[in-house]
C-alpha cells in the first residue's frame, strides 16, 4: 500500500512540477510581450484620417514586429481601441489601455480626442505620442505627452501669411467646427494673424447638426470675401465646398491639414478641384535620407493595403510615432528595466522620449529634448487638390512648404 502511495505521490509530484514549468514558461512568454496601445479615430467624422494613420502604424509594425535586447526577443503587440471620434470614448480608451499594461499609447489623430486621452494618461503615468494633434495645448497637459506633427500656432500663421502675401487676399471668411478644439483653435490663430497683417476676417461656425450651409454662405456673400478658409474636417468641409460652388462662389478655398483625406473629394466631387491646404509635407519635400526611409514604409504599406490611395505624410506620422516609441522601449530594456514593474518602466520610457535627439524619422528628424513634447523642427507642406476624377481619385500637388523659424514661418515655393 505504501509503495502504491509512493508511486502515486511521485507521479503527482512529477505532474505538478511539469505544470509549474509550463505555467512559468507561459508567464515568461507573456511578460516578454510588449504591449503598445493605439487610441485612434477609426470611425466617426475623423475616421478617414485616423484609419490612415493607423495604417502607418501597422506598416511600421509589419517591418519591425519585435525587438531583441541582450539576446531576448520581445514581440510587439498592438492593443487597438477605436475612440469613434468621441471625447468620452477617447478617455475610456485611455483608461482601458492603461489598465492593460501598455508601455505607451499612440494617437489620437485629432486634437480633441488626443486632449481627452492625454488628461487620463498623464495622470496614469503612461507615455502618449499623438500622431496628428496640432493644437498647442495637447502636449502642455504634462510631461508624459508628446506629438509627431507641427502645431497650429505655426500652421495658422503660415496659412494666413500665404493668403495675404502670396494670394493677395484682404477679406476672408473662415468656417470652423464650433464643437472641435482643433478647428476652433486653428481658425482663431488664422484670423489673428490675418488681421495682424491688416486683413479682415469673418468667422462662421458650423456643427455636426448642420447639413445645409445656406445661412453661413449667405453671410459670407454679404462680406464679399476674396478667399474662403476652413478648419473643418472633411465630412463638413466637403459638403461646404460643394455647396459654395453650387451657390456661385468662385473664390479660392484654403484649409488646414484636416482636408488631407480622400473623403473630402468623395463628398465634394469636382468642386474640390483646386482647393489648397496646409499639412504634412509631400514625400518629395523630405530630405533625401528621410525620403529613403519613407520609401521602405511605403513598400510595406502597399503590400498590406494595395488598393489604398491615402498614403502620404499623415500616414508616415503614424509610422514615426511607432518607431520613436519603439526606440525608447528598446533603450529602457537595455538599461535593465523590467516589464514586471510597469510603472517604473513607463517612467523610464518617458524619460528616454524626453531626451530624444535626432531620431531618424520618416517625416524628418525628430528631437524632443528641450521641448514641450513637440518636435523641435518641423516643416509644413502646402498642397493643392488637382485632377479630380469621377471615381474620387485625385492628385496632391505640392505648391511648396513652410519652414518653421523662431520668428514664424518662411514659405519656400515649389520649383
Amino acid at each position: 500500500m505504501r509503495l502504491k502511495e509512493g508511486i502515486v505521490l511521485k507521479k503527482f509530484s512529477a505532474c505538478f512540477v511539469a505544470l509549474l514549468v509550463l505555467l512559468w514558461s507561459v508567464a515568461a512568454s507573456a511578460q516578454q510581450t510588449i504591449r503598445i496601445g493605439v487610441n485612434m479615430e477609426l470611425t466617426g467624422y475623423s475616421g478617414e484620417h485616423g484609419a490612415e494613420q493607423y495604417r502607418g502604424i501597422v506598416a511600421a509594425h509589419h517591418l519591425q514586429p519585435s525587438i531583441e535586447v541582450n539576446g531576448v526577443t520581445y514581440p510587439i503587440e498592438l492593443v487597438v481601441c477605436d475612440n469613434q471620434t468621441l471625447r468620452e470614448a477617447s478617455a475610456q480608451c485611455a483608461v482601458e489601455l492603461a489598465q492593460q499594461g501598455v508601455a505607451g499609447v499612440l494617437g489620437g489623430y485629432s486634437s480633441s480626442m488626443s486632449l481627452a486621452a492625454a488628461l487620463i494618461l498623464q495622470n496614469e503615468g503612461v507615455p502618449m505620442i499623438s500622431t496628428g494633434a496640432t493644437n498647442p495645448i495637447v502636449t502642455q497637459v504634462g510631461h508624459f505627452i508628446f506629438r509627431i506633427p507641427f502645431t497650429d500656432d505655426y500652421q495658422g500663421q503660415a496659412a494666413a501669411s500665404y493668403a495675404y502675401e502670396v494670394l493677395g487676399a484682404r477679406k476672408v471668411v473662415a468656417f470652423r467646427q464650433a464643437d472641435d478644439d482643433y478647428s476652433v483653435g486653428l481658425a482663431r490663430i488664422f484670423a489673428e494673424q490675418f488681421e495682424r497683417l491688416s486683413g479682415s476676417v469673418l468667422v462662421q461656425s458650423i456643427d455636426q447638426a448642420d447639413g445645409d450651409f445656406t445661412a453661413q454662405l449667405n453671410a459670407a456673400r454679404s462680406f464679399e470675401p476674396d478667399l474662403l478658409f476652413t478648419s473643418a474636417f472633411c465630412p463638413f468641409a466637403g459638403p461646404l465646398v460643394q455647396q459654395s460652388r453650387a451657390a456661385g462662389f468662385d473664390q479660392p478655398w484654403l484649409g488646414g491639414d484636416a482636408l488631407d483625406a480622400p473623403n473630402c473629394v468623395e463628398l465634394a466631387g469636382a468642386a474640390f478641384e483646386g482647393v489648397l491646404f496646409t499639412g504634412f509635407p509631400n514625400l518629395m519635400q523630405l530630405e533625401p535620407d528621410a525620403l529613403e526611409r519613407a520609401g521602405v514604409i511605403e513598400a510595406a504599406y502597399m503590400e498590406l493595403y494595395p488598393n489604398s490611395t491615402g498614403f502620404g505624410g499623415s500616414t508616415l506620422a503614424g509610422s514615426d510615432a511607432y518607431g520613436v516609441l519603439l526606440q525608447a522601449i528598446e533603450q529602457v530594456l537595455a538599461a535593465g528595466y523590467s516589464l514586471h514593474d510597469i510603472t517604473w518602466f513607463r517612467l523610464a520610457v518617458r524619460d528616454v522620449l524626453a531626451s530624444t535627439t535626432d531620431y531618424p524619422g520618416v517625416t524628418g528628424t525628430i528631437t524632443f529634448a528641450g521641448t514641450d513634447g513637440t518636435p523641435a523642427s518641423r516643416t509644413i507642406g502646402l498642397l493643392q487638390v488637382e485632377d479630380v476624377a469621377p471615381d474620387g481619385t485625385y492628385t496632391r500637388s505640392s505648391q511648396g512648404y513652410f519652414v518653421i523659424e523662431p520668428g514664424g514661418t518662411v514659405f519656400i515655393p515649389a520649383e
